[in-house]
């Protein structure tokens, strides 16, 4: 993770030592970096998403009895969820259940991005 971060600096730099050169040598060479700056910062980024999900995924497992039973609170009152609507509109009922649908659910929400 540090050489990511290393390597984005670097090209940082280097594209604002070569910005406001306007031979064509300076501009090819402004343009090569850009592109390995770009990919770099592509890298950089799939990383932190990759190893977000994977922290949330790993806190979603050992709080899966947190969603049992499902309270939600709001003005003073408590509203028990007993049951949810699957996505193939089956509904499903029991802490396990639930607690996986919910897991699913916003597994598939931070996968959509």
């Amino acid at each position: 993770m540090g050489d990511l971060t290393k390597k984005v600096d670097k090209s940082r730099k280097q594209l604002e030592a070569l910005k406001g050169d306007s031979d064509p040598f300076s501009i090819q060479c402004y343009n090569k970096v850009e592109k390995e700056y770009l990919l770099v910062l592509s890298q950089h980024d799939d990383f932190w998403r990759q190893r977000a999900k994977q922290h949330w995924l790993r806190e979603c497992i050992k709080t899966q009895s947190i969603f049992t039973p499902l309270h939600l609170c709001g003005r003073g009152r408590t509203i028990d969820v007993t049951k949810l609507k699957s996505d193939q509109g089956v509904w499903r009922t029991g802490d396990n259940s639930l607690g996986e649908l919910l897991c699913a659910y916003f597994t598939n929400l931070f996968n959509s991005q």
